[in-house]
């Protein structure tokens, strides 16, 4: 699947970049994209506002946008020095990567179906045993001062502990 994406989108925002340039920047930027979220390869792209993909459409066309234009304006990635006086600097264009880590968060979410991912808890769930009494384990941390149960006790429903030996 080819990004959603155009050279021509992309010169809006920066009409300097020649459209080649632009269409290079796009297609490494897409290929990476999609080796850090599969999903996006075999995902639907809609300019329909009143499609349900035009959102996600949109969302993926800005990161690509911000990183296009971020890169353009990086550069080769070269040193630069500058020197006044006595004094000199060497200064770095290379921002450390191509994605950033929030990037690529935001183009995995797409791919996660957040509503049915399980989610773990601590939260006993199970029937409570009427008037139970919490039996800690010997060498439970409570039994010595702590506040913190060790042993599990407090997690299960009828307050034996969850770990025994």
């Amino acid at each position: 699947m080819p990004a959603p994406l155009t050279a021509a989108e992309v010169q809006l925002f920066d009409s300097e970049i020649p459209e080649d340039v632009a269409t290079a920047m796009i297609s490494t930027i897409w290929s990476r994209a999609t080796k850090l979220a599969p999903c996006l390869r075999t995902k639907e792209w809609s300019e329909e506002e009143s499609d349900d993909e035009y959102e996600d459409t949109q969302f993926v066309k800005g990161v690509i946008r911000t990183i296009v234009l971020r890169w353009s304006d990086t550069g080769s990635g070269g040193v630069t020095q500058r020197a006044a006086g006595e004094y000199s600097e060497s200064l770095s264009g290379y921002s450390g990567g191509l994605f950033r880590p929030d990037e690529i968060r935001d183009l995995q979410k797409l791919c996660s179906d957040i509503s049915t991912t399980p989610k773990a808890t601590t939260i006993p769930t199970g029937p409570v045993v009427e008037g139970c009494v919490v039996e800690h384990a010997a060498w439970c941390s409570i039994n010595f001062g702590g506040t913190l149960c060790d042993c599990g006790a407090e997690l299960t429903e009828d307050g034996r502990p969850l770990w025994v030996r």
